[in-house]
């Protein structure tokens, strides 16, 4: 049933390939991308990242205030405050970690919108029929050095973006 449904699923990728049969057109323009390295490498992406580092810059200062008070009373041996010390730095690392999560999961999605608009208008401004994304999950397992494009693409959603 397995070799079954790879052998569907291959037949579909070659028919995409093809053209399906559009006789138009002999052959569709194909390119693949690094997903990682183009999402690494996007300006918004490092400007979200600063942003990020910035806006929690504050809870960072407390955090080590808290545990720099721990650290002075796990050596003065007053088990009493070390406790109450412990237990703020847990409750306020707790918070840390729920807005560091609810930014990078707010900005990433923005970020993701904003490359995926780009990555489309790359696509229709070079003419290509697909752009496949190899993550390193077996998505794109090889392919000619030709059609590797992310260099290309990471210096156009970067200009879109700066301006």
């Amino acid at each position: 049933m397995l070799k079954i449904k790879s052998i569907i699923q291959s037949l579909f990728i070659i028919l995409i390939i093809t053209g399906c049969g559009n006789k138009n057109t002999s052959f569709q323009k194909i390119g693949f991308m690094e997903n990682v390295k183009v999402f690494e490498e996007f300006e918004m992406k490092k400007d979200y990242d600063k942003k990020i580092e910035s806006d929690l810059k504050l809870e960072v200062a407390i955090l080590d205030s808290i545990q720099l008070l721990v650290n002075k009373l796990n050596i003065q041996e007053n088990r009493e405050d070390l406790n109450l010390a412990k237990e703020a730095y847990y409750t306020k690392q707790k918070q840390y970690n729920q807005l560091f999560q609810e930014l990078s999961s707010k900005y990433t999605s923005e970020v993701n919108n904003r490359l995926n608009d780009y990555i489309k208008e790359f696509s229709e401004k070079n003419k290509y029929a697909i752009i496949l994304g190899s993550g390193g999950e077996g998505n794109v397992m090889y392919t000619k050095d030709g059609i590797n494009i992310t260099e290309e693409l990471i210096e156009f959603i970067n200009k879109k973006y700066k301006n």
